[in-house]
This record gives C-alpha cells, sequence and structure tokens, in this order.
C-alpha cells in the first residue's frame, strides 16, 4: 500500500507540473531593452492555432508598418482577457 501512496503521489506532481509549467512559460515576458515598454494592443484572438497564427501575424504587420517604433510583439493567452490570445507590442520610449 506504501508504493501505491507514492506511486500516486508522484503521478499527481507531475501531471500538476504539466499543466503549471506551460502557463507559466506563457506569462514570462522577456528582458526590455531601456526606454521601452510593452502595451496591450487592444486585439484579441480565439484560443485556437488560427487564432494564435492570426495574432502573429498582426505583429508582423504592425511592426512592418512602423519599423522604428515597433521593436517587438508577443502574443500572451488569458493576459489581459482570459481565453484568448492578446496581441502586446513593445514600443520605444524616446
Amino acid at each position: 500500500m506504501g508504493r501505491l501512496t507514492i506511486a500516486t503521489a508522484l503521478l499527481t506532481a507531475a501531471l500538476a507540473s504539466a499543466l503549471v509549467i506551460p502557463t507559466a512559460a506563457q506569462a514570462a515576458i522577456p528582458n526590455i531593452p531601456p526606454n521601452t515598454q510593452w502595451e496591450f494592443s487592444g486585439l484579441t484572438y480565439p484560443d485556437t492555432n488560427a487564432g494564435l497564427t492570426a495574432c502573429h501575424q498582426e505583429g508582423v504587420l504592425l511592426h512592418q508598418g512602423a519599423p522604428t517604433a515597433d521593436i517587438a510583439w508577443q502574443c500572451q493567452l488569458g493576459n489581459p482577457d482570459a481565453g484568448v490570445w492578446n496581441l502586446w507590442i513593445l514600443f520605444h520610449q524616446p
């Protein structure tokens, strides 16, 4: 019975970490250079592969439209709007 309890605890911990690690990785924001700021664009996309692709495509278009102003973009799931991909833009502050 002791081995079954240990095996159950290990399996539970493994499953919990499989759910927590991707969420933590998604929430991470990379280091940003001085005089820059992440801003939520207000644009959201469905929580699907197509929605994530559309989010990244919009980021590319925004960057190409103002390459000196838009430094980078990031699609975050559930931040700030839950259940959807949210487009964040890294702007340079002169």
